[in-house]
């Protein structure tokens, strides 16, 4: 009798107490799998970009207010400078103008901006930006 007295005096953890510590393994174990997804889907979209283009500045001719710029594309695929920004502010879109694979290619932006009717003329210091289809920016200043 007295060893069935012992038994049921014990009690287990209470409902109350079991139910917290439910719901503190869940959100731990929750906010493990979303550090390791974000992390692992950051680390996926920035090696996809980095593979996609890649576009170096070879050289600048600033002549009067005209910019010519020699670009070169390092990778197997053909690259497509869509927009161009001065400053800040778009100076020209959709322009489909092609950057050929493995090669320089001369762009000359003060033509580009004008044919779509912009102010093509540029100064020393201007920040130019230059963004592919892809996304992709190529980012100088005008020396």
């Amino acid at each position: 009798m007295i060893k069935f007295r012992l038994i049921k005096e014990r009690r287990a953890v209470s409902p109350v107490i079991a139910v917290v510590l439910m719901i503190a393994v869940t959100v731990g174990i929750s906010v493990v799998v979303y550090a390791w997804s974000s992390g692992f889907v950051s680390k996926r979209s920035s090696v996809e970009s980095a593979e996609s283009e890649q576009l170096v500045i070879e050289e600048l001719n600033l002549s009067g207010t005209q910019l010519t710029i020699y670009l070169r594309n390092k990778i197997a695929e053909n690259a497509i400078a869509d927009a161009i920004y001065v400053n800040g502010q778009m100076r020209a879109n959709n322009l489909s103008t092609v950057v050929s694979a493995k090669s320089v290619t001369q762009l000359d932006l003060s033509g580009l901006i004008s044919s779509q009717g912009g102010d093509g003329t540029f100064h020393v210091g201007d920040t130019v930006q230059i963004v592919t289809l892809r996304g992709t920016q190529v980012k100088f200043t005008v020396r």
